[in-house]
């Protein structure tokens, strides 16, 4: 629990000197709550203090101050969200990324096969049913579905969702409620792409379902939620992070910047998997 306090600390400080050089003397001051900082520190050794580390996040979110620039990039958010368009080309471009997906595998399980003698593989081509039913089993696993849904979310994107933008209640529901169904067309799709990678790298290394190796089991939750959000374009991005850093530089850089690119981690992983997922990518893979 104390590390999570020094960690989250940290992060408060850096928004501090960012609000300092954005409004001057003006910049409100974000506090963490004693309260919640008491608990987080509270938490024995070795159990989760994600809950509570969220709500810690949710009260800092609820410090900051919301802009004009940020109300005026939510109200175009929202109109490309509310089109129908939107969320079809989501919900078919999630589908027809699934046979890129299905060759990069079945190529890369060909060539595990082929050069890793020792050491754990990562993939198989066809796939025993035992496996597959494991998988679904631990789909139903509340800590696997969160991390799913959520990957590996920076303290940023996670005060980025808890903050309250508009406060109208009907616009700021409506605002959540498409970010939601976004959301939850990808989870969906992360799913499918969760299933098949677990039931894989655990065929791949001829696990005992029975008896199955716990730090095994672990690798293999790592790797299939690390390609789940590959899949569907979801995983972290340093590029995107620092477009988003030199984004709120100033007003003139979050005009330009958000006018041009608002969904900066899709367009950019798109590129990414394009290249991952050939030929080029496949030979960086057997030369390392």
């Amino acid at each position: 629990g104390m590390g999570k306090l020094v960690a989250v600390q940290r992060f408060v400080n850096s928004l501090n000197n960012d609000l300092e050089q954005k409004y001057g003397k003006k910049a409100p001051v974000l506090r963490i709550d004693e309260t919640l900082a008491e608990q987080l520190t509270q938490i024995p050794q070795g159990e989760d203090p994600q809950n509570i580390y969220t709500e810690v996040i949710k009260d800092i979110a609820s410090q900051v101050p919301v802009t004009f620039l940020e109300k005026l990039n939510a109200w175009r958010y929202l109109a490309m969200l509310f089109n129908p368009k939107t969320h079809i080309r989501n919900i078919v471009g999630n589908g027809i990324f699934i046979p890129s997906v299905r060759i990069k595998d079945y190529a890369a399980a060909a060539l595990e096969s082929a050069f890793v003698k020792n050491g754990e593989r990562t993939k198989s081509i066809v796939i025993d049913k035992k496996y597959k039913d494991f998988a679904d089993k631990m789909l139903k696993d509340n800590l696997v579905k969160q991390s799913l849904k959520e990957g590996r979310k920076t303290d940023e994107l996670q005060l980025a969702e808890y903050r309250r933008i508009f406060k109208t209640e009907f616009l700021e529901k409506a605002r959540q409620l498409n970010f939601g169904a976004l959301e939850a067309e990808d989870f969906f799709a992360k799913t499918r792409h969760f299933r098949r990678a677990l039931a894989g790298y655990l065929q791949a290394n001829k696990a005992d379902l029975n008896n199955i190796d716990s730090g095994l089991l672990a690798r293999a939750q790592e790797y299939a939620i690390k390609e789940a959000a590959k899949a569907t374009f979801n995983d972290a991005s340093e590029i995107a992070n620092a477009i988003s850093k030199f984004a709120g530089k100033n007003k003139a850089t979050d005009v330009l910047i958000n006018g041009i690119l608002p969904f900066k981690r899709t367009p950019i992983n798109i590129v990414k998997r394009g290249i991952e997922y050939s030929p080029i990518g496949l030979t960086a893979t057997i030369i390392k």
